[in-house]
């Protein structure tokens, strides 16, 4: 690191122009930074490397679901973040003839439990909801109680099978056992909170029987290690699954 006497004219090897400094100020030369202390060893750009591999939370599995009962497509993922899990998706479909494009993104503790969420995109208009999980066990919906939702445990956005994931895993059936597990159930096109009565039964390692009497459906839905439904029939087929 070169030090040069402040009101001088400086030029370096090599340069046919010359940088006036400024006035009884000293200037380091140096080829990091200015503000470098003494004990970093290592270029700003390998620094931001790292920092940036920290961010990134490991991919645990991935899935792309196609919707069966109308033209769309929805790509999902599971990963560790912290203490809890993050699932973040993207779905994009024909609703009422034209086309959506949604995002979301759910935050759990360890226990699955979801503590926030958010849907974000466009149908028709641009869409942005913000869910969050009450000290209380209710829900708020873009900062306003839901009161009608009180208590319920589950999130399950009502566009995407990926949040059925979330009561698959937490709790954790053994096979044989049937448990009922109402959720807070986003109504799509609706965009609002109501109550979902649904169950689920296990029947071996990768079946359940899932039934949600108010949509009249009773099905066996087909489930990955991880939690993902890969058969969901008459409403998603994986196209594929890592």
């Amino acid at each position: 690191m070169e030090k040069v006497k402040a009101g001088f004219f400086h030029r370096r090897p090599g340069e046919g122009r010359t940088a006036k400094l400024f006035p009884n100020r000293p200037l380091f030369v140096s080829t990091w930074r200015l503000d470098r202390s003494s004990d970093e060893t290592e270029p700003p750009c390998e620094r931001r490397k790292d920092i940036n591999r920290r961010m990134t939370m490991p991919t645990i599995a991935s899935i792309l679901w196609r919707r069966l009962d109308q033209e769309g497509h929805d790509c999902w993922s599971l990963s560790r973040a912290g203490d809890g899990w993050s699932l973040k998706g993207q779905a994009a479909f024909l609703q009422e003839g034209a086309p959506c494009g949604l995002s979301y993104e759910i935050d759990c503790d360890a226990g699955w439990l979801a503590r926030t969420a958010r849907v974000a995109g466009f149908f028709g208009d641009t869409l942005d909801y913000r869910f969050a999980r009450l000290d209380d066990g209710g829900w708020a919906l873009n900062g306003k109680k839901q009161t009608h939702v009180a208590g319920l445990v589950d999130l399950d956005l009502g566009f995407t099978p990926a949040t059925n994931l979330l009561p698959i895993r937490r709790l954790g059936l053994r096979p044989g056992i049937a448990t009922p597990a109402p959720a807070a159930y986003l109504a799509f096109p609706e965009l609002k909170l109501e109550r979902l009565d649904q169950t689920y039964r296990r029947l071996d390692d990768t079946r359940y029987a899932y039934a949600a009497p108010a949509f009249g459906y009773d099905e066996v839905l087909e489930v990955a290690p991880s939690g993902f439904v890969v058969d969901y029939p008459g409403l998603w087929t994986t196209i594929a699954l890592r």
